[in-house]
């Protein structure tokens, strides 16, 4: 068990001390990847309800330090000494929420260090009610906080304290080797359309903002109804790359006369690609590197929604090994994994970066071409039984026979379906 702390805060306000318990010694410290989505988060804030400074906090026994704050903030004090009549004490000294829209006009605030002219602040705590410091938004000028500055502040301060709370529970959340990208993070309402997306998100998702204002959360998203908990999904980006992302979807947000929640993801795909059990599956099939059955049957399942939603055209073309059973019992398994990894290679050749490329099962494999229509995708088809068959000799026979199909409606076992079209030409 733990040795608990406890510190001796100040209220400005009250002009009272309150004894407080603050992190344990033994507590683990954020990691890397939780130290990178919170910076990402607090420019985020910063920059959506324009304030001078948002920034995150820590106590120990000693002072208040500032850990955090957003790229454009000036901290001429970043550390303060308890006692000190912070505003940051006084939000820990009093409980969850301070809130000062103009500190000028009130003289509870005379003396306090570092004081800016408005203030919002919530205290970050551990699953055991530990704290371990404050989320606060500052301005330099009088800021009459609305209803979404209050909300959206208290969803980003949830998401900080179900950090720590797997921080604590999850040794596979403590990465600290991993360098992931930066977290994406997307607002959307009521209606389910996206109101907001960062820079961040376009650089993981490749969607730029004026391709995803207004568009439904479930174009981009389409498990977004099964996020109940944070957790690891696969996500089909603009230039058709399956992603893995660390998704996290917010507690709603009373805006504007709308409702909106914050959804927040950062990119684990080299991670989890490494990693083959981890959550997800989203690895690599190991004797050709293409998509495995998992991974390739999501990237399938979000092209199909992608196309109907803007419908363009998407075409597959099914793959399969002749003699595949032969091969491996005549020739061996040494001239089937030869035969596996040269057709990986044509169908990597024959294609484009933003075609999908996955192995189904043993001998079968499929190419999703988006946006290309079925008598374009006759050719590529075509193409690949062309080339494959040069690469056919007596010691290891290789020929594939090719498919076509144009999809227009989701499909509920793709393998059956690829095996159909196959026996079906």
């Amino acid at each position: 068990m733990s040795a608990r702390q406890t510190v001796m805060v100040h209220n400005a306000r009250t002009k009272t001390d309150t004894c407080v318990a603050i992190s344990a010694i033994e507590k683990p410290q954020p990691n890397k990847i939780m130290l990178l989505k919170w910076q990402n988060m607090l420019e985020f804030v910063a920059n959506l309800l324009g304030v001078t400074m948002s920034k995150i906090t820590r106590i120990d026994q000693v002072s208040i330090d500032v850990i955090l704050t957003n790229s454009q903030a000036t901290t001429p004090n970043s550390r303060h000494q308890l006692g000190g009549r912070s505003l940051d004490e006084t939000l820990i000294s009093q409980g969850q929420r301070l809130v000062v829209e103009d500190t000028s006009i009130s003289d509870h605030w005379q003396g306090c260090v570092a004081l800016p002219t408005a203030y919002l602040g919530l205290t970050i705590q551990w699953p055991d009610k530990e704290v371990f410091g404050t989320l606060a938004i500052e301005d330099t000028k009088v800021h009459k906080f609305s209803d979404s500055s209050h909300k959206l502040i208290a969803s980003f301060r949830d998401i900080i304290n179900t950090d720590l709370a797997l921080l604590m529970k999850s040794d596979d959340y403590n990465m600290p080797s991993i360098a992931p990208i930066k977290t994406g993070i997307c607002l959307f309402n009521a209606s389910n359309l996206i109101c907001s997306w960062n820079k961040s998100a376009e650089l993981i998702l490749t969607y730029e903002v004026e391709e995803v204002i207004g568009k439904p959360i479930s174009f981009i998203f389409p498990m977004i109804d099964k996020i109940n908990e944070p957790g690891l999904h696969m996500v089909v980006t603009a230039n058709h790359e399956l992603k893995g992302l660390y998704i996290e979807k917010s507690m709603m947000l009373d805006g504007a006369g709308d409702d909106l929640k914050v959804l927040s993801f950062s990119d684990q795909t080299e991670h989890l690609s490494q990693n083959t059990g981890g959550v997800g599956e989203l690895h690599r099939d190991e004797q050709s590197g293409l998509y495995n059955h998992h991974s390739i049957v999501e990237l399938l399942n979000q092209e199909v929604k992608r196309a109907h939603r803007y419908r363009h055209p998407l075409t597959l073309v099914a793959v399969r090994i002749d003699g595949y059973e032969f091969i491996e019992g005549i020739h061996g398994e040494g001239s089937l994994d030869l035969i596996i990894q040269t057709l990986a290679i044509i169908l990597k050749n024959e294609t484009r970066d933003v075609d999908g490329i996955g192995r189904i099962a043993n001998d079968l494999f499929v190419v999703s071409l988006p946006n290309t229509d079925y008598k374009s995708g006759t050719i590529v088809a075509k193409r690949i039984s062309k080339v494959s068959a040069r690469y056919s000799d007596d010691e290891t026979p290789f020929t594939v026979t090719t498919a076509c199909m144009e999809v227009t409606e989701p499909v509920v076992d793709w393998e059956m379906a690829l095996m159909i079209l196959l026996n079906n030409r």
